[in-house]
């Protein structure tokens, strides 16, 4: 016999016939389905000398209730004069719980009038074995205010579901794809939280990507993706926003959190029509971020001038700032084209401090020469941040570099 650990639990005694039925329930369908018993001995004793006589009608009725109310997949048998077992797949815990305790409650009414009834009626099933189940006591109020949740948190997915396919930022229609160059290759984005230098208040969630070849499923580095073309920088571009979005509706305090650094190609946004599609996939996030987006563009190499003050004069009305990406000093010809900030990211090979401070020296003098705001990556711990903030950065993440090569460091 089983010891009762939890004094909440009970065991109801089978009838031999239901030995067959226990067989039918392996310990699959244990895990994948939700087991419960309607014990009907508060109908039996309410009868009283009458039950014998009204049992088959109550069984009728119990048979028809069930019935019209399982889901596809769903069945119940009676396994003891007073348990009836209903097996139910695809319903969430508290629904299969709820819809027991509704039927208890109809089979109350019908036979017994509207007459308040506290006792319990109905278990769910932890244990079965060859003569005996043993279940816990279920709370009828807790079960229907649990089935509520279930039905809003399924609403919210189908709404999510639905979106999805609507969005322009529908990861699936982005990633993965064949490059232009053969390999497929896929695209992943971490949310890497930038804080300000002065208060160290958290300011922006930057979207950091990852481009994988998915023959080795090793990230690419900057200099492999450098050779892509301007189609595959922009289906680049679109599924790390769309990663992030989905990274971002997936946060509980999604509301609460501070504005968006999104990466794009310079090469992708000088195409007027890409240019046009990512401005579309700009104005789905400021709408699920609380301060809006700050727009990062990238691989500013040899972008013209006026190719690129045009860009970014287009992107500055939907952004709350516009920030240029190098890893270089930044060149003279970065100046009057319109950028409010540049951002770089600490490279891994710098070992000590005193490497840190020379690298970052020579980055910063050319820097506040086109802007006074830089934005510092990859510095990897507190201290770092510090003798940033008294070089002269104003913002900067301590998120380390990851161990792989990513393209967007």
């Amino acid at each position: 016999m089983s010891t009762l650990a939890d004094p909440t639990q009970t065991i109801r005694r089978l009838t031999h016939e239901a030995s067959e039925v226990l067989e039918r329930l392996s310990a699959g369908a244990m895990t994948n389905c939700r087991v419960n018993l309607v014990a009907l001995d508060a109908i039996a004793e309410a009868f009283g000398v009458r039950w014998p006589a009204k049992q088959d009608q109550v069984y009728d009725h119990v048979d028809r209730v069930l019935a019209r109310s399982l889901a596809g997949g769903g069945y119940t048998v009676r396994v003891s004069p007073t348990d009836f077992l209903v097996v139910q797949a695809d319903v969430g815990e508290f629904a299969a719980q709820a819809l027991c305790c509704r039927c208890f409650d109809e089979l109350w009414t019908h036979f017994l009038g509207k007459i308040p009834h506290d006792g319990r009626s109905v278990l769910r099933v932890t244990e079965l074995a060859g003569d005996h189940i043993v279940a816990v006591e279920v709370a009828p109020a807790q079960a229907l205010a649990g089935e509520q949740r279930e039905r809003e948190a399924e609403a919210l997915a189908a709404q999510r579901a639905a979106e999805e396919t609507r969005s322009l930022l529908s990861a699936q229609r982005w990633t993965p794809f064949v490059a232009s160059d053969g390999r497929r290759v896929d695209v992943s984005c971490r949310l890497e939280p930038v804080f300000n230098l002065k208060t160290y208040a958290r300011i922006a969630l930057r979207l950091r990507r990852r481009v994988i070849n998915l023959a080795d499923g090793q990230a690419l580095s900057r200099q492999s993706i450098a050779g892509f073309s301007r189609s595959d920088m922009f289906r680049i571009d679109m599924a790390c926003a769309a990663r992030g979005r989905t990274r971002l509706l997936d946060l509980a305090d999604a509301p609460e959190e501070p504005a968006l650094i999104v990466p794009a190609s310079y090469i992708a946004l000088a195409h007027a029509p890409s240019r046009q599609s990512f401005l579309g996939a700009l104005r789905e996030l400021k709408g699920i971020s609380a301060k809006g987006v700050i727009m990062e563009v990238h691989d500013l190499a040899g972008a013209p001038q006026a190719g690129l003050a045009e860009v970014l004069s287009i992107l500055r009305p939907e952004c709350l700032l516009v920030a240029g990406y190098l890893v270089d000093p930044p060149p003279r010809s970065l100046k009057d084209t319109g950028l409010q900030a540049l951002s770089v990211a600490c490279p891994r090979s710098i070992a000590g401090e005193a490497q840190f401070i020379g690298w970052l020296r020579e980055w910063m003098r050319p820097a506040r020469k086109i802007t006074r705001s830089v934005m510092l990556y990859n510095c990897g711990s507190p201290r770092r941040m510090a003798l940033a903030s008294l070089m002269g950065a104003t913002h900067a993440s301590g998120m380390a570099e990851d161990s792989a090569a990513t393209s967007s460091p």
